[in-house]
């Protein structure tokens, strides 16, 4: 028994006669508090639930601001609230198309709903696959590197964190296949095997390498460390000695890429953009380029 959660609360809350429900406008006010890089350290933005097409259109253009972080999207409920594969399938492209109307490789949009259970409770909960799937995100940062897919039976077994079910059921494979073209992620379920992850497309409509999620999230670490490289010698005098120095700390973090297996080649050069003008109003500019 939890003595914390199982304690009846006997707090008076000041400050109000008749609580309202949050609202869009709520959440949309605290959203803004993601937007300073300085005040709020973040890798992953979660939607938890909150499905608005507003709110996750406001979640991806702070991703897009920041550009070190990845949106993970959730669909409604009323999407998949139905065990007709053809009307799930024709729902989920119509809220991708005509509602959501997201073009972005910060943000990635996940299908099913799922099961699980409560830990403290023992209750079976349907929950939103944010909730889910930002486990398997941490997972690959700490088990394996940014530019790993968190998808597939290696990484994505989502037994590991606690799902019980599909709800209403996976959707079989020439039914996952139109949703990958719409850059929705489905979810496999394999009998008496498990259930898995088993898509990793970006909300970008135009393929490209950021069509993946682990290409975009490794792209968004890339971005952190190189600012801290540059706020490392941010007010140091412009001379070589700055330049080498620079050079050095892009070629170490660029280096350890390589060893890790996230890239196999990277260049770097000092961008003609660097004129005096521009070195006395303390900017310069580097290059850098990797595949």
């Amino acid at each position: 028994i939890d003595e914390l959660v199982d304690r009846e609360m006997r707090v008076r809350l000041g400050g109000g006669f008749a609580g309202d429900r949050v609202t869009d406008i709520d959440v949309l006010d605290c959203l803004r508090e993601f937007i300073d890089t300085d005040a709020c350290l973040l890798d992953t933005l979660v939607q938890n639930g909150w499905i608005t097409p507003s709110i996750s259109r406001t979640m991806t253009k702070i991703a897009e601001y920041r550009q070190d972080t990845h949106v993970i999207l959730d669909v409604p409920y009323s999407c998949i609230n139905t065990r007709d594969d053809n009307e799930r399938v024709e729902r989920l492209q119509e809220y991708r198309r005509d509602k959501l109307r997201i073009d972005s490789s910060y943000a990635s949009l996940y299908a099913d709903w799922f099961e699980v259970t409560d830990i403290s409770t023992q209750m079976k909960l349907a929950v939103p696959p944010s909730m889910v799937v930002c486990g398997v995100y941490a997972f690959v940062d700490s088990q394996y590197h940014a530019h790993y897919a968190p998808a597939g039976k290696s990484r994505a077994d989502l037994a590991r964190f606690g799902v019980n079910r599909i709800i209403n059921g996976a959707l079989p494979h020439e039914f996952r296949n139109p949703l990958s073209q719409a850059q929705i992620n489905a979810t496999r379920s394999i009998d008496e095997d498990g259930i898995y992850l088993w898509n990793d497309r970006t909300l970008q409509r135009l393929e490209s390498s950021l069509t993946f999620i682990g290409t975009a999230r490794m792209r968004n670490a890339l971005k952190k460390r190189m600012t801290a490289v540059g706020e490392q010698y941010q007010f140091d005098p412009q001379n070589q000695d700055y330049r080498t120095a620079i050079e050095n700390a892009v070629s170490d973090m660029f280096e350890k890429e390589k060893r890790a297996g996230s890239m196999s080649t990277f260049r770097k050069e000092w961008s003609p953009d660097n004129t005096a003008r521009e070195g006395v109003a303390g900017r310069a500019y580097l290059r850098i380029f990797y595949s």
